[in-house]
């Protein structure tokens, strides 16, 4: 397992598109992607989850990647919180 705090980058905060690009990223990789904010947790598989979560530009969200691909999973996740423009 690893485990990192990641800060949103994104102009707009964490919305569909970014939550569905993370899961497009993800979709071919054996990892189970865990993220927090506070007392919310969403696993990042789930647009709904994903979205709950309610992070704008600056929140810092603890990710965890579990399983084979979990260093890969966890690289995917980086970069699309790291895009300004989605």
């Amino acid at each position: 397992m690893v485990k990192e705090a990641v800060r949103v980058d994104i102009t707009l905060g964490l919305h569909a598109r970014p939550v569905m690009k993370i899961i497009n990223s993800l979709k071919d990789l054996n990892a189970k992607v865990i993220a927090s904010n506070g007392n919310k947790e969403a696993n990042l598989s789930s647009v709904m989850q994903g979205m709950l979560l309610a992070a704008p530009v600056g929140t810092i969200l603890n990710v965890e990647a579990d399983g084979p691909d979990e260093i890969k999973a966890m690289e995917a996740v980086k970069a699309v919180l790291a895009e300004k423009d989605l």
